[in-house]
């Protein structure tokens, strides 16, 4: 099982953590992994990271 917070890279872009946020390509980084894993036939999980650290 593979679960990723629901991140808006928008949002993080106006943070301290701008440059690391554009650099790391959050949107592929997804993409990709939601790839793998239904390759593998494993469950993929976008959860809300509203109340998560």
């Amino acid at each position: 099982m593979v679960v990723v917070g629901n991140v808006s890279s928008s949002k993080l872009a106006k943070t301290k953590m701008a440059k690391s946020v554009l650099d790391a390509g959050w949107f592929m980084l997804k993409t990709l992994l939601s790839y793998k894993a239904k390759g593998q036939e494993v469950e993929f999980l976008e959860v809300n990271d509203a109340y998560s650290t």
